[in-house]
């Protein structure tokens, strides 16, 4: 046994040390949701990990399991701690435990070829814009609250654009992990939009938002944003959507980061087209 496998110990985060979590992902300047730690939880409380070294927390890693897919996120190892092997040893954990599911992460371009090792494999780009949104008043009798339509239906939209069925993550985040989430109806009650938005450390966090147009997205964006004159926000495009591009060009919303999605299994097929804001970087 080597000295990295007898001193360190890895072991399920409890709500005190989702906290820590949190507070690590600050650290990396990843812009944290406020309420991120209880609603991520409650989606999937097995799911996250802490590393831990003579009693002292070194690290943390996100590994979340939905009915048919899963997602890594949150890794980060205290800096004085990297280059040592515990890192390695964190992501392994987090890789055997979601064992035969196909696995999504975002990774950023000076890791995509240390992500390929562990069997990962490059779907698309992303890109995290960020800027400030001029609230303008919003009177669209389209928009509904999400929680004021069925869920089933809900549930059915949202699961058309990502990789498996959430059930558990749709509700703690229209309930707990947003501070707003919205939808788009037609006429006759279909849903044609998703969006929600949760204030975060630096900017508020935009995501979803799913949208059958980009004048339904640009719909929802504006009255995600309508209670303040001007409201910071960042949120992660797909680098194919051009029309999601535009739309951000157009509001003065700047490229902060650039990103890829990885799988380990089959790339789902999702429409890229209608994804104008992907729900989180941390747990898809």
């Amino acid at each position: 046994m080597t000295s990295i496998d007898k001193d360190l110990k890895i072991m399920t985060a409890s709500a005190n040390d989702m906290k820590w979590i949190l507070s690590m992902s600050q650290n990396e300047k990843w812009n944290p949701g406020i309420k991120d730690g209880l609603a991520f939880q409650l989606a999937d409380p097995t799911g996250f990990f802490i590393a831990v070294l003579n009693g002292h927390r070194i690290g943390c890693v996100a590994a979340v399991k939905y009915p048919n897919s899963a997602h890594i996120g949150y890794f980060a190892v205290v800096k004085s701690h990297r280059g040592k092997g515990y890192g390695m040893k964190l992501f392994e954990h987090a890789m055997n435990h979601l064992n035969d599911y196909n696995i999504c992460l975002d990774a950023v371009s000076l890791q995509i070829e240390n992500y390929k090792r562990f069997g990962f494999r490059y779907a698309h780009g992303t890109r995290r814009c960020v800027g400030t949104i001029k609230g303008e008043a919003t009177n669209c009798k389209n928009i509904r609250q999400a929680k004021d339509v069925p869920f089933d239906q809900l549930l059915q939209y949202d699961t058309r654009h990502v990789p498996s069925q959430r059930k558990n993550f749709l509700i703690s985040w229209i309930t707990v992990g947003t501070d707003k989430s919205l939808v788009y109806l037609d006429d006759d009650n279909g849903i044609k939009g998703f969006a929600g938005i949760r204030q975060g450390v630096d900017a508020n966090r935009v995501g979803p938002i799913f949208a059958e147009t980009v004048q339904i997205a640009e719909t929802l964006l504006y009255a995600l944003c309508q209670q303040s004159t001007h409201t910071k926000v960042d949120f992660d495009i797909p680098q194919s959507n051009t029309e999601g591009l535009r739309l951000a060009e157009r509001l003065q919303l700047h490229p902060f980061a650039h990103n890829a999605r990885m799988y380990t299994g089959n790339i789902p097929d999702l429409p890229l087209s209608n994804i104008f804001a992907f729900t989180c970087a941390e747990l898809g």
